[in-house]
């Protein structure tokens, strides 16, 4: 499976229990991206950036809501 499957358009014709299942399916696809970069913040960050992206470029709405004194960010 590919991320590009999860387009915003395409995730908005589903209907909702369709939607919970898809979105269910993209979080390991995300997660396994990020997984190699654990140990190293930077690159982590600089992964999640990319990931976020391609979100964006897949007409994803998401913008950085927060971040915690470890510098996590909440995104949404």
């Amino acid at each position: 499976m590919d991320i590009k499957e999860f387009s915003r358009k395409r995730l908005e014709l589903l209907d909702d229990l369709e939607r919970a299942i898809a979105l269910k399916d993209l979080e390991p696809l995300l997660s396994e991206r990020l997984e190699n970069y654990k140990d190293d913040w930077g690159k982590y960050c600089s992964k999640s950036l990319a990931v976020i992206e391609e979100l964006r470029l897949l007409g994803h709405n998401l913008w950085s809501h927060d971040y915690d004194v470890e510098r996590r960010e909440l995104w949404g």
